[in-house]
């Protein structure tokens, strides 16, 4: 394709440049097969160009996970960040009239792509000697405390804690503000060393309130086994957050990299024995909306 001030048809910018080039609106897809084997770049798995098989891209139908990987390595220019969006069911086991609320958590990915992040540990005596081993930058419990109200320490991701020293963080809530270290987060553990390595390279995750996760899994240039392992290992992490295990809780997924669209993942050709919410997203109605449908309802058969 010429680069320049021509109107591209919106469908046929949706496939990479290079993989197009000498298409045309009409019968593009043969073409678009010739382009990429004339075109294509060194014999990398990253830079393979797709084939034909590309243009289902273009539906809103679930894809094989290759296919999509394929798709997505295909669209990279250079090394380029794959982002994982997974919305899952946010309904609450116990009143069903009302959403849960949002979920966070870490996955710890068997391949990192991202520099390790620098902990801090609140813990005394043998806590905080397993913390040092595991490769925590600061360790301490009161010590340590002055020190963040001194603001001496700087440069910190996370900060962890044991649950007996959450009553002494209080002098310094105001301080460490959202790090303040909770259970709902996770970075309050009894086992807090465990937590060290987990954090230190593992993938932070957070719902909003409709259920909808974005975070980043891997690298365009890994190979596509070290991907699939990255997403397995993601989606494992939000399935422990499922209120009534057994039950499915997942109910889309969606892969994009940095320069392509996001492309509906058929999760079956990844992890065959997830079972997939069906259904559209429904928010629950609380009870103000409940009461007044009931008086709407009662002075309806009324004036019948």
């Amino acid at each position: 394709l010429i680069r320049g001030t021509m109107a591209w048809p919106t469908r046929l910018t949706l496939l990479p440049l290079r993989v197009l080039n000498g298409a045309f609106a009409r019968g593009f897809a043969s073409e678009a097969a010739t382009a990429a084997s004339t075109h294509a770049a060194p014999s990398t798995e990253a830079k393979t160009a797709p084939s034909v098989k590309l243009l289902p891209a273009l539906s809103k139908a679930p894809m094989p996970i290759d296919l999509t990987l394929q798709v997505l390595q295909s669209y990279a220019i250079h090394t380029e960040t794959i982002d994982i969006h997974v919305q899952v069911s946010m309904t609450d086991k116990n009143n069903k009239t009302k959403l849960r609320e949002p979920i966070q958590g870490v996955a710890l990915l068997p391949h990192g792509f991202r520099p390790e992040k620098r902990v801090a540990v609140f813990a005394k005596g043998e806590q905080a000697d397993a913390a040092r081993e595991a490769g925590a930058q600061f360790v301490g419990d009161a010590d340590l405390i002055d020190k963040v109200s001194k603001g001496e320490v700087k440069n910190v991701d996370v900060f962890l804690s044991t649950p007996e020293m959450l009553r002494d963080l209080r002098p310094i809530s105001r301080i460490l503000r959202q790090s303040m270290p909770t259970v709902k987060k996770g970075t309050v553990d009894s086992n807090v060393a465990s937590r060290v390595a987990v954090f230190k390279r593992g993938s932070q995750f957070k719902s909003d309130d409709a259920g909808n996760i974005l975070a980043a899994v891997a690298k365009t240039n890994f190979s596509k086994e070290a991907i699939k392992e990255n997403l397995v290992a993601f989606i494992n992490a939000v399935l422990t957050h499922n209120q009534t295990p057994g039950a499915p809780f997942v109910r889309k997924v969606h892969l994009a990299s940095t320069q392509s669209p996001a492309f509906l993942l058929d999760m079956q050709s990844l992890m065959p024995n997830l079972e997939i919410v069906t259904g559209a997203f429904k928010r629950p109605k609380d009870k103000k909306t409940i009461e007044k449908e009931k008086k709407a309802e009662k002075k309806s058969k009324k004036t019948a």
